[in-house]
């Protein structure tokens, strides 16, 4: 067996009778990336080959995954060394780094190594836990791709079947998720949850990105939210689709999960002070959500769910950037069926909307409903926003109290008139495009379109 590897520190190679070193004196890999190639002329023992893996990996604690290549029999396998490995009076603490680099060899593909190196980005997993996603993705990761392609959907690896730290998920496209809301000993922190559906942390491997992951028993409804999203791929201010995967659960329950972006600004009802700390920065933030639901608009859609908490944050250049998420209440604008079911956040519904929902306990279809929903019932929502944001109190707002129950919530806004909100005197100013958006007469809300020319203009 000729077995090639690459040489952190310099080998005695007297003491390993197996084997013998190319040239004269030992070889040490250059920090340039030079390879040095370890030949042995016979097969080496298992627990020799191991030694000198371990042996090799000791001076350099970054190289921690060395690959041997039978030219023979065009046999391929791969040893992992970390910490854990090395022994006591050679394994410097404040040397060690923990992450999982991987070794370049004539055979190996660019992929494998940013895979590793994605790993070690991971604080939840621990050098071993990576060392053991790495061995099993360098076995499978082509057939699992394979098999995502030809069943046309996500492979679901659990970790209970195959003896994994964390479930993963293929693609057809060959993304791989590592999944760290579950471990063989405890569970990780939860991103959120909603009304419909849990959501939980995973990281995208392949190209080292962060993500979330929301599951429903909503099999249906979730797949729907997630053919909404996927019109809206490279659309700015829109959360991003990443996957959709459809399995069974431990009980026997058909589920669907969506894997997404992560924001890590969390959301604008948590996110309220922090803006309102920048007044000047508040009119760029709010013409990037106007710019995001008039997008969702002109694709032909109705959000019908606006509310802070839908709106997610992402920091990006130290600056908070709104993004539009949350679209499982959403409709097409010529679903009169989907249109005619009253559905929303109480809180931010428009009192002709509550009026209808209020005569309409049982909430069957209705055409009355189907009438009024449009995308106008967005811009009132938005208008609530907008009023949070820019108000250093919401007084006004005199429905929105947690003690009320949503009955209670939508009796009160049944009941709001015109002239609830007095006129500002000043028409330049944003209160006076607020008042414009929060208007009980439908007919006199301001389309968006103008809300961006203002927001533009001022």
């Amino acid at each position: 067996m000729t077995t090639m590897t690459m040489l952190a520190t310099p080998i005695a190679f007297r003491d390993y009778p197996h084997c013998c070193s190319v040239g004269t004196g030992n070889f040490t890999l250059s920090r340039g990336g030079e390879k040095a190639y370890l030949v042995a002329p016979k097969k080496i023992p298992p627990d020799s080959l191991r030694k000198l893996f371990r042996e090799a990996s000791r001076a350099d604690h970054s190289w921690s995954a060395l690959t041997s290549q039978d030219s023979a029999a065009s046999k391929k396998a791969i040893n992992f060394v970390n910490s854990s490995h090395l022994s006591p009076n050679q394994a410097h603490a404040h040397h060690i780094k923990h992450d999982l680099t991987y070794s370049h060899t004539t055979l190996q593909i660019k992929s494998y190594h940013d895979i590793s190196t994605h790993l070690s980005k991971i604080d939840e997993l621990t050098p071993f836990e990576s060392a053991e996603i790495m061995q099993f993705l360098w076995r499978e990761k082509e057939s699992l791709i394979e098999e995502a392609k030809t069943s046309a959907k996500c492979v679901r690896v659990k970790r209970t079947e195959f003896n994994l730290p964390r479930t993963l998920i293929v693609t057809s496209e060959g993304k791989i998720f590592v999944l760290l809301n579950r471990t063989k000993t405890c569970s990780d922190d939860m991103a959120g949850e909603g009304a419909f559906k849990k959501v939980k942390f995973c990281y995208e491997v392949t190209e080292g990105k962060p993500a979330v992951i929301g599951s429903s028993k909503d099999v249906i409804g979730l797949q729907e939210e997630a053919q909404i999203l996927d019109e809206f791929k490279g659309v700015p201010g829109i959360l991003q689709l990443y996957a959709v995967d459809t399995y069974t659960s431990k009980s026997g329950e058909e589920k669907c999960a969506i894997i997404t972006e992560y924001c890590d600004g969390g959301d604008l009802f948590d996110g309220l002070d922090k803006i309102k700390r920048e007044p000047k920065k508040i009119k760029t933030f709010l013409l990037a959500l106007v710019n995001a639901l008039l997008e969702v608009h002109k694709r032909g859609y109705i959000h019908r769910d606006m509310k802070p908490e839908n709106v997610l944050l992402k920091i990006i250049g130290g600056e908070l950037i709104p993004i539009l998420a949350d679209f499982g209440l959403s409709c097409r604008k010529d679903n009169h069926l989907k249109r005619s079911l009253g559905v929303g956040t109480p809180d931010y519904l428009h009192p002709k909307y509550a009026k209808a929902l209020k005569e309409n306990p049982k909430h069957t279809p209705s055409l009355l409903i189907s009438a009024i929903t449009t995308t106008t019932l967005d811009v009132w929502a938005l208008g609530l926003i907008f009023h949070l944001l820019t108000h250093k109190n919401a007084n006004i707002l005199f429905w929105m109290d947690p003690a009320k129950t949503n009955e209670q919530v939508i009796g009160e806004l049944a009941n709001v008139r015109e002239g609830w909100v007095k006129e500002p005197s000043t028409k330049t100013s944003l209160d006076h495009l607020v008042w414009r958006m929060l208007q009980v007469d439908l007919n006199k809300i301001i389309p968006l379109q103008e809300v961006k020319s203002f927001l533009e203009a001022s």
